[in-house]
């Protein structure tokens, strides 16, 4: 298990945003080589673009490639929508940011913060 904060300029999409966390999060998988992936989220869309194809939106859709090649580069994986209400863990760490913009990475721990929600 890993976890991450970062604090990020507002990118004024919500769908590319949640598209750029995922990714950072399938790069910090990638570096420390946690397989099988799990991987959620509470976008709807961003979730049905990353396993059906484009988005026909340009910007969106070089974020969708670059998730697409990186879990076909690991064939065990599992990308599922969620919904927010059952998304804890993210919006905890998110919350994180706003006290400490300090990026952080937690590796086999996991920040007393989200420790009730696992």
């Amino acid at each position: 298990m890993a976890a991450a904060t970062s604090k990020k300029p507002c990118l004024g999409d919500v769908e590319i945003t949640k598209a750029s966390v995922i990714l950072e999060g399938i790069k910090l998988a990638a570096d420390v080589a946690l397989s099988p992936l799990l991987i959620e989220s509470d976008s709807k869309n961003v979730v049905n673009f990353i396993l059906n194809g484009t988005s026909s939106r340009g910007e969106l859709d070089w974020i969708l490639y670059e998730i697409r090649v990186m879990i076909e580069q690991n064939n065990q994986y599992h990308m599922a929508y969620t919904f927010r209400s059952y998304n804890l863990v993210a919006h905890a760490l998110q919350k994180m940011t706003f006290s400490n913009s300090t990026p952080r990475v937690w590796i086999e721990e996991v920040p007393i913060q989200i420790e009730t929600l696992l």
